[in-house]
């Protein structure tokens, strides 16, 4: 919220960034672990339909 006179308050967002990017990498981290450990690894050619799917978690969690 403006002050009466026009100033602004000036908040750094640089706390939040690093915050929510220490989260994103967090949740890449995991979900690669999941994948690789639970599901049996991520495969673009293979006989196991399961396994071609797993690299869709991947690249969903980091929005390509």
């Amino acid at each position: 919220m403006a002050a009466k006179d026009g100033s602004r308050f000036l908040v750094s967002t640089m706390p939040v960034t690093v915050i929510v990017h220490l989260f994103g990498v967090a949740a890449m981290t995991l979900m690669l672990v999941w994948i690789l450990h639970f599901w049996g690894g991520v495969s673009l050619t293979s006989d196991n339909k399961e396994r071609l799917f797993n690299h869709y978690g991947i690249l969903s969690c980091t929005h390509f």
